[in-house]
């Protein structure tokens, strides 16, 4: 089995601070130091909120392979947390209005 190559990993966009999940949470901590559009940009470790029973607060859980920020993996569209819930990027949402 191929291992995906670095540019695969990069297509998928960033989560940042207050992008949604699929379980109707939303991304409540990221990056001090990095932002994309004045929003901070998420990474494994960050917090999610979820609002189902059970689940709260906890952290995400995977994300990109390569691309690192302030010691951390950076959360992209699609990437999980502990919680089982997908990370929803706004910036698809804003790339198709």
């Amino acid at each position: 089995m191929e291992e995906d190559q670095p540019t695969a990993d990069n297509d998928r966009p960033w989560i940042v601070l207050h992008d949604k999940t699929d379980h109707g949470g939303i991304v409540i901590t990221a990056s001090e130091n990095t932002s994309i559009d004045e929003r901070r940009v998420a990474r494994i470790g960050d917090l999610v909120s979820c609002p189902r029973p059970g689940h709260g607060i906890n952290p995400i859980v995977t994300g990109s392979r390569y691309v690192m920020l302030d010691g951390r993996y950076v959360a992209r569209h699609g990437d999980k947390a502990r919680c089982g819930c997908t990370l929803l990027s706004s910036q698809i949402a804003s790339a198709s209005e």
